[in-house]
C-alpha cells in the first residue's frame, strides 16, 4: 500500500507530509522523513504477497455479485 500525503506550504498552511509505503504484512518499508517535498521509493518483492494471500484470502472472499450499485454509473441530473 502506498499512502501519500501533501507536504510543504500551501495557501499559507503547513502540511505535514508523512507519505509511506507498507508491505503486505503491514510493516512500513519506506517513509518520508521531512515535512518538505520528498520522493520515497523501495524495491518491492512480489513474493511477499504469497503469505499474505494465504493468511487472509481476500480474493477468495470477494462477491462481485454484491457490487452492482457500486459499479453502476451515477445518473445525470438535469
Amino acid at each position: 500500500m502506498v499512502g501519500i500525503a501533501k507536504a510543504g506550504v500551501e495557501d499559507g498552511m503547513e502540511l505535514i507530509g508523512g507519505s509511506c509505503i507498507v508491505n503486505p504484512m503491514g510493516q512500513v518499508v519506506a517513509k518520508a522523513a521531512t515535512t518538505g517535498d520528498e520522493l520515497i521509493a523501495v524495491r518491492i518483492d512480489l513474493d511477499q504477497m504469497v503469505p499474505a494471500r494465504k493468511r487472509w484470502d481476500f480474493l477468495g472472499r470477494r462477491h462481485p455479485e454484491h457490487y452492482g450499485l457500486l459499479t453502476q454509473p451515477t445518473p445525470r441530473r438535469s
